[in-house]
């Protein structure tokens, strides 16, 4: 067999307008080691006269007479792909087309690259008519997403909704039985789940430009209703509610970061960090996600140390649950539909900077305190007051105490660290910092790239600093930076050379390291597209020079 060889299944029901087009867009691809497995679904039109017209021995037709509602047809396509000799498949709709080079394009991208479970690619709406869409409207544009590390694509998916067309995805084989492959009880959310069961397990690429056309017609059209939306949020609930059980605390920790205020040492504080996580992120799944808080809570609340931990770190006391019980969660669903009931639930939940404000001022914030902290909540009260132009005063008196007890830990060191974060093309002078701070430090140096410049290589550059150690920050499995202790560097300063900015991750990465590091930085202001962002980037480093 030749490497790279693509498995396509496509379910067909009442597809005769659409349907040839579909087959032909797969027939006429630039890459030809492919096979086709085809079923009718029971079609009322004469979508079978069609199909089996075609006379290819790559494709595979089956004829059910009587309509299976997909669960029938496609058992019998995956157990059909999963004998076959195919190295990746992909599932395709009837109605749907492909661009020709769709297949030749992805494939290379696997055949290259071992580590990806699958690769995606952007899509484009196309109407009954024929007629595109432009690509512009957030409407159909919602797999118009940029590629990430896999740690941030399951916050994507886990904060909010499913951003992957299915006739995009190719996928190697084993990857898919060995994920579970698309489960058809979960009728409405099947695909959302194989992603995250990838994306718990494999990072993924996306091609960022358009590869295949989604038709939208009448027929396929999502009617919303009361009877849908309770299907998709309770499907959407038993798929969160499996993930969040199942997560390890470091990858809880690396997905969620920019929306958690302290570090998690223990695990009362994970399971607390979690009722916290549920109520309070930035989500479009609002519903879900404050039923899994409900849950947590309660599942929580024998455990006397886990409500101390919300009722001290949050505020989290019983008033706040009882009536976040009454206003909140999935049984609120149907009132909320009812135009008469909609007012009848409302309930303000506070946000992740009026927590860290609310229990600064409320508790002496002594060092035992700020080493908890991690620096996002710092960065979001500096986005906050920079944006609304109001709490500055009590802005620059949290910063000057928080700089001062940074300033108090490190002085207290013996054996202090540096850990030197540079952009690996970078024209400043590294050697020369180096030799300014070995005396005092310990150095270790990392060689970073822009985000985007690692997707598709695995070289990291790497070169030699006499009087620092060199460290590769980069994981190809998550495709991803990894934090300094993650690779044994325990710093009490971290210094940001010319790697700050929207092209870069580092620039979420020092919202996630503990408040009780000294973070000091030499950054372009032409590499923020943001102005807040600079200005509250600049505001939560202690020490900041801009070229």
């Amino acid at each position: 067999m030749k490497k790279g060889k693509v498995a396509v299944f496509m379910c067909c029901y009442n597809s005769e307008k659409f349907v040839a087009e579909a087959i032909e867009t797969i027939i006429n691809q630039t890459y030809s080691n492919w096979e086709l497995w085809v079923a009718n679904d029971g079609s009322k039109d004469s979508s079978a006269k069609i199909i089996s017209s075609y006379k290819d021995d790559r494709i595979h037709f089956y004829d059910f007479k009587e309509n299976t509602r997909l669960v029938g047809v496609q058992s019998l396509l995956e157990k059909k792909v999963m004998e076959s000799d195919c190295e990746y498949m992909v599932e395709t709709a009837s109605d749907d087309k492909w661009t020709l080079d769709k297949l030749e394009r992805q494939v290379a991208v696997l055949d290259n690259h071992p580590e990806y479970g699958a690769c995606f690619s952007w899509d484009r709406v196309i109407f009954e008519d024929g007629e595109k869409n432009d690509g512009d409207s957030d409407e159909y544009a919602y797999s118009h997403v940029t590629n990430r590390s896999r740690h941030a694509w399951l916050e994507k998916v886990l904060l909010n909704a499913n951003c992957f067309n299915t006739c995009s995805a190719l996928i190697r084989k084993d990857v898919y039985y060995k994920m579970g492959g698309y489960n058809q009880y979960y009728i409405r959310l099947g695909d959302y789940r194989l992603w995250i069961n990838i994306l718990l397990n494999y990072p993924i690429y996306m091609i960022e430009e358009p590869l295949v056309y989604y038709r939208r017609h009448s027929n396929n059209l999502s009617h919303e209703s009361i009877y849908t939306a309770m299907a998709t949020n309770n499907e959407a609930y038993n798929i969160r509610r499996y993930v969040h059980s199942t997560l390890s605390k470091k990858d809880f920790f690396y997905i969620f970061y920019n929306h958690l205020i302290y570090d998690i040492k223990t695990k009362e504080d994970f399971e607390a960090d979690k009722v916290f996580l549920y109520i309070c992120a930035e989500t479009t799944c609002e519903i879900i996600n404050d039923q899994l808080g409900i849950e947590k809570w309660l599942e929580c609340s024998d455990n006397p140390k886990i409500m101390g931990d919300l009722e001290k770190k949050y505020g989290f006391d019983i008033f706040f649950l009882e009536k976040f019980k009454e206003n909140c969660g999935i049984t609120t669903l149907v009132s909320n539909a009812i135009e008469p009931l909609k007012d009848m639930f409302s309930f303000e939940k506070p946000t992740l900077e009026e927590i860290f404000v609310n229990q600064y001022t409320k508790r002496i914030f002594g060092k035992d305190e700020i080493v908890r902290y991690t620096c996002n909540p710092f960065y979001s009260f500096a986005y906050y007051v920079i944006k609304n132009g109001s709490g500055s005063k009590f802005f620059e008196m949290m910063k000057e105490k928080i700089y001062a007890l940074r300033k108090e830990l490190l002085e207290e060191k013996r054996d202090k660290v540096m850990h030197i974060i540079c952009n690996k093309d970078t024209r400043v002078d590294i050697d020369s910092i180096v030799k300014k701070y070995r005396e005092e430090y310990r150095i270790y140096i990392s060689f970073v790239k822009k985000t985007d410049e690692y997707y598709l290589k695995t070289d990291c550059d790497e070169r030699s600093v006499q009087g620092a150690e060199c460290v590769d920050l980069y994981s190809i499995k998550d495709h991803s930076l990894y934090f300094g202790f993650d690779r044994g560097i325990y710093a009490d300063v971290i210094y940001y050379i010319d790697c700050l900015g929207d092209d870069y991750q580092c620039t979420r990465m020092i919202r996630g390291y503990n408040l009780g590091i000294t973070q000091m930085a030499l950054l372009d202001k032409p590499k923020f597209k943001d102005d807040v962002d600079l200005e509250a980037t600049i505001a939560t480093i202690a020490n900041v020079e801009i070229n």
